[in-house]
């Protein structure tokens, strides 16, 4: 009786720690090719996503996004915005989330041309709130007039968040990011999830498969 008390408490301990997610597309003919992919995620982090297959927007990528738990106002489906031979995508989860992915090719210095871009400008302070490789929190704070370098027409202070991060797919880089508005600085729940969403943006295998 013990030994199967044991084995119930393990089995819980790693239900509870790691969601797998599989993603599987059917075909009805033979020989095509079928997106396949085995992606673990720890649920502490995504108990409120859902999981969103994007290769039929010619990106061969999962990513998760909050789902309608995350108390963020998230709809039940979300819209992708994509235009065939493009290298943007659009991802809302509803009206207080959109991600934007845009492909770089080859180029691999998004994160830290991003990164000089912030530094060598002069109308913000920036405060750095994350910064890992491949993903950077930030919040960035107008200089308002009579402080040590504010432009002559800065009135009022105002500050918001942002979040910015880069990934590479299949060879490919990608750089994600939150709307140029960025968010509140009172809205720190939806840039978490934001965060995580990018976290999780991982590439998903093609594989050739035999259906009969």
């Amino acid at each position: 009786m013990n030994q199967l008390k044991n084995l119930f408490l393990v089995f819980q301990r790693c239900f509870s720690t790691h969601l797998v997610v599989v993603v599987f597309l059917m075909t009805s003919s033979c020989g095509d090719h079928v997106p396949s992919a085995e992606t673990t995620t720890e649920t502490e982090d995504y108990l409120e996503f859902r999981s969103l297959y994007l290769g039929q927007y010619g990106l061969p990528a999962l990513l998760m996004i909050p789902d309608e738990t995350a108390n963020i106002g998230a709809t039940t489906e979300p819209e992708i915005l994509h235009e065939d031979g493009d290298f943007l995508w659009t991802i809302k989860a509803g009206p207080n989330f959109t991600l934007r992915i845009e492909d770089f090719g080859d180029y691999s210095k998004r994160l830290e041309d991003k990164k000089k871009e912030l530094a060598e400008q002069n109308k913000f302070t920036i405060r750095y709130m994350t910064n890992e490789p491949g993903l950077i929190v930030y919040e960035q704070t107008l200089i308002v007039k009579g402080m040590k370098n504010a432009p002559p027409k800065v009135g009022v202070e105002h500050s918001s968040l942002h979040v910015y991060g880069q990934s590479k797919i299949n060879g490919i880089y990608y750089e994600l990011q939150s709307p140029d508005q960025g968010f509140s600085k009172y809205n720190r729940h939806t840039v978490n999830l934001m965060a995580k969403s990018i976290r999780s943006f991982k590439a998903i295998r093609s594989t050739t498969a035999d259906i009969n």
